[in-house]
Parts: structure tokens; sequence; C-alpha cells
């Protein structure tokens, strides 16, 4: 297959939304309110596609009338990453929540009970307090994303391309750090190259779930056991790198339980509410201060010495247990929502487990990019550091833990952003030669022969055993180093000789690219901090050679960007509110 053989398709748009999941349907409705004309290009499709796909369980909301203020709400989000959050952002994010469950609401989405209350539940992972909300009702929010879908398609003025994954950003006169002003898509069916000329681009393409290496290979990737959407293999952390924009914080993976044995997380109700246990029934949750997942992690992992593990959680510490009765039906309900546990529940038969009956065993995942630390960095209205780029959804960085309301709030700030942008803004001619090195990658998998190359299967498992075996949560710069060293070998010598049979592999060809990238920004950003810092909860960053967190001097983002194809590293101010 030749890449000039294939049907080229060319189409304009005010404004292009890269993604259609939570993030990017809030993108294009508030886009569209504007009047201008969106293009959306979805990997999967927008009805069940993004970490929304297949159910909530829980909706941050924060507003001084239920719980905190925004400004006392910023500061404990930055408590609870230690530091390491732009302040602007977290206030943001505060205060547009209500607001995004009114729309939720007149989407059709249930979201108060028969009461018109909302059932508000701790989340220590965003913030101190009760600061989330639960379904009202069993399986109420298994329907969300074809609801959001639905209103996205009642405009006439957006046009959805699902099925289209975007495989890079252009910018104009295609240089790096110049105005973004529109993005290449991959038709994943037919293999048809669709370019699309923007006024802006909002990017919400979701975060990086393909970067460690689960503990069995045959597993990951094959399988795509991962924390989140598997579409999601970070290739727009990796576009917007290419593009020049300022990628940040690229360190700070996330390390979470998930459900054993299982695809995807799971169990976000139990980080909540039941009780971690160890081998022996001993709790394992940390006093109050204390980072939850580092603690957990250190005790439970199997390092070959005094591994208080397996992990347990335990929900008989929950009201109404063993019975569905108060707190634990609500758990119940929530844990239904989530994600694909009604998958997970007939798994749990199958093995005989039952949280109703005794505590249910959950295994460690790889690291990967979703707790808003790491990914393109933003402003409180979702502009990127790139004239014309708009970001939104896990795929950004410089915040934390935003959860499913980030995706909201900063999906309709970022398409409102983009939408008067584009309203004064004129389309600029594409430049055919970043259309050519934009579709390299796949050019070169479509005319490599399968007997004399390697598959996207081999290539990028071989890259995320680099960054789980020498990367964090435990490291040096001895192995950061030569996790590095290892990388280059195998993307010089090894990458170029990806192939692709049919249109399937060339997403995923496209995909390992972007696997690789975000891999090297991850260890050279591992490299570049000397220090410890694990956030509150969620992240891990634990190097043995510098064991103590430094405010003094790396109370900072780390930044990447593209310069003249090489990685340029620095820091920037975490930003704070004033007065």
């Amino acid at each position: 297959m030749k890449l000039s053989m294939i049907e080229q398709k060319k189409i304009e748009a005010d404004v292009l939304v890269i993604g259609g999941g939570l993030a990017g349907c809030f993108a294009a409705i508030k886009a569209a309110e504007e009047g201008v004309k969106v293009v959306i290009f979805d990997k999967g499709n927008i009805k069940r596609s993004g970490n929304g796909a297949t159910g909530l369980h829980r909706i941050p909301l924060i507003h001084p009338d239920y719980n905190y203020s925004f400004r006392e709400f910023a500061r404990l989000n930055l408590v609870g990453a230690q530091g390491i959050a732009d302040e602007d952002v977290c206030y943001a994010f505060g205060e547009d929540t209500l607001d995004r469950i009114n729309d939720l609401e007149s989407y059709g989405v249930q979201v108060r009970d028969e009461n018109g209350k909302f059932d508000f539940r701790k989340a220590g992972d965003i913030a101190p307090g009760n600061l989330v909300i639960w379904p009202p009702a069993p399986k109420v929010w298994q329907n969300v994303k074809p609801k959001m879908a639905r209103k996205v398609k009642s405009f006439r003025n957006v046009n959805v391309l699902n099925r289209t994954a975007s495989i890079g950003l252009l910018t104009q006169d295609g240089l790096p750090g110049a105005p973004v002003i529109g993005a290449i898509g991959l038709e994943t069916r037919t293999g048809r190259i669709v370019t699309c000329r923007a006024k802006a681009v909002v990017l919400t393409s979701g975060g990086s779930y393909r970067l460690g290496r689960h503990k069995n290979s045959a597993y990951a990737p094959t399988r795509f056991i991962e924390c989140g959407c598997p579409l999601n293999s970070g290739d727009g952390q990796a576009a917007a790198f290419r593009a020049g924009a300022d990628i940040v914080n690229m360190e700070f993976l996330n390390f979470g339980s998930a459900w054993k044995d299982f695809s995807h997380w799971g169990g976000g109700p139990a980080f909540s509410y039941a009780k971690p246990i160890g081998n022996k029934g001993q709790n394992l949750r940390p006093p109050k201060g204390v980072p939850t997942q580092f603690s957990i992690y250190k005790r439970t992992h199997n390092f070959g010495f005094g591994s208080e593990g397996p992990v347990y959680y335990d929900a008989s510490v929950i009201e109404g247990y063993p019975e569905e009765k108060g707190d634990m039906q609500r758990f119940l309900w929530a844990t239904e929502n989530e994600s694909n546990a009604p998958g997970y529940f007939l798994w749990m038969k199958e093995r005989g487990e039952d949280f109703k009956r005794a505590p249910v065993e959950f295994e460690w995942h790889p690291g990967y990019l979703h707790n808003n630390h790491a990914g393109v960095h933003m402003d409180k209205n979702g502009r990127s550091t790139l004239e014309g780029l708009y970001c939104a959804g896990d795929v950004i960085g410089g915040g934390w833990r935003q959860s499913a309301g980030g995706a909201l709030v900063f999906g309709a700030r970022a398409g409102r952003s983009a939408a008067v942008f584009a309203k004064t803004a004129k389309l600029s001619k594409v430049d055919k030669k970043q259309v050519e090195t934009e579709t390299a990658s796949i050019r070169n998998a479509i005319s490599m022969d399968p007997s004399d190359g390697y598959s996207w299967i081999e290539l990028e498992d071989k890259a995320r055993m680099i960054a789980s075996e020498y990367g964090p949560p435990f490291t040096n710069d001895a192995k950061l180093e030569r996790g590095v060293f290892h990388l280059e070998r195998i993307r010089d010598r090894y990458l170029p000789k990806i192939y692709a049979r049919n249109p399937r592999e060339m997403v995923r060809a496209s995909e390992v690219y972007a696997v690789f990238q975000n891999i090297e920004c991850h260890l050279r950003a591992g490299l570049y901090r000397k220090e410890t810092r694990n956030p509150l909860r969620s992240s891990i960053f634990y190097k043995s050679d510098y064991p103590e967190m430094d405010d003094k001097k790396w109370l900072k983002h780390t930044v990447l960007r593209n310069i003249e194809g090489e990685i340029s590293i620095k820091t920037k101010p975490v930003k704070r509110l004033k007065g």
C-alpha cells in the first residue's frame, strides 16, 4: 500500500476539536453555541468514546453554598499536589463546576435525587472534604456520553468525523512554535488521510495510558489492559510537543490500584470509602497528611522483602454493610456506574468475590498520565503556549486531579475561547512539507514488508518495558540515563521498521511513535528533576539519590519543548493567585 494511492480529503473549520470524550463534547457544544463552524475528529465514536464511555461514578462539585469557597478549594488543591499546580487553574476548575452540572441536567442527565438534592461524598484524591457527588440511582450515569453526543449532533454547524484519528498538528509555515492552523486525521476504517485547516484547534485527546508495562506482557499492549480508554495513547501530548507547545511535569505519572486481573481501572468508590488492608488484614491507610499511594505502594508492591501485599479493599467499614442500604447501597450504585464495573461484577462472581462478603483483591497498575500534573501546559481558559491551540481534559498539564469535572469545565472554557479567537482569525495555507513529515510514520509503515519489519505490539511493549524498568516510581539518575540509552537505541534502530498491513495498524503505528515520544519525555524529565516529591494521592516520584523534597529549588514546573527536533528542558514558576 502506498500513501500516494490513498484517497486524501481536505476540509475546513473555524474550530477543530480533536477527541470526542467528555472534554471534546463540551468544547464542541460551547464553540457551536458561539455560532462558528466546528469539526470533531474522534478516534472512536463520540457516542461511546473517552474515559466516560461506559459511565461515571462521581462528578466534582465545588461551591461555597455546599462545601468550599473557590479560593479555599484552590489552596487545598495545592496542598494535595505538594505545590506543583497552577492555583488560578485550580480556582477556575472549582468556579465552573456547578454551571457544567446544570448543563448536564439540561442535556438529560439525572444528577440530583428525587428531592432535588446532591449526594455529596468525600474525595481525598481531589482535595479533602465532601467535594464529589455520586449518582442518585443505579446505572443513571452509564449513559452520560450518549446524551452528550446527542447534544453535539443537535447543532447544524458541527460536523462529527467518527473513526478519524489525529496524527499530527499543522503550524503556520510548518514551523515548531508557530501558530497552530489545523491538523491531519486518518480514517481508521479506510486509511484515508484528512487534512483540516482550522482557525483554532482544541486538543482533548485524553491522557497517556500506554506508558508503563503490565506485569504480564501477554496483557499489554496486546489486550489493552489500561487505566483509561485504551485508544488514549498520548498522541495529543506528542503532537503538541512536535508542534512546539510547552509540555510540563512529565516525570509525574499516576500510580493507582486497579481491579485484579481485569481490563481497565476501577473501584473509585472503594478508594474513598473502603479500607485498604494487607495480607493479614492490617490497615494500610496512612495517617492524614502522608501520601496515600506512595505509602500503600511501597508496603505492598513486591520488591522482595517485607511485602505486606496483596492489597485488598474492605467494605465492611461502610455504614449499612453487608446489606444494600444506606452508604453501602450508595457505594454499590456508584461502583456500578464506574467505567466497566458491570463487567467486573460478572468477573467477581466467577471468582467468588463480593464486596458484601469479604475484602476484594486489587493490584497496581503501571504508570500512566491521568492526573493533570503532566501534559500540555495551559492557562485557566484552556489556552496552550501556542497561538490557536487550546486543550482540555486529561491531555493537560500544570493542574491536579480534576477528574470528570475538569473535562467538563475546561472543555467548555477551551471551546468557548477557541471560538472567540476564531471569529477574528483567518485560515492559513497548509505547508505541504509538514503534511509529508507528519504522515511519514504511516508512509513508512505501510511500505514496510512485514517479513523485514516489526509489529506495533513488539515495539510498544519494548518501550513500555523500558519505562517500567528504569523510570519512576522508584528510580535514580543512573537508571534513568540507562533507560534513555535503551529507548534511543530501540527508537533509532527498530522503530523505523514498524509495519502496518491495514488501516487499523496504520493507526497503531502512529500511536507507537507517540508512546516512544512520551516515554522519552518522561525519562528525561525525571532525570532533570533532582528531588523526591510524592503528592498526597496518585503520583509517586521517588529518587534514591535525591530522597528529600526540595521546595527551594524544585517548587516549579519542568518544561519540555521541541527545539529543532531536540528536547529542551527548563523550569517555569507555578502560578499563584494574588492577594
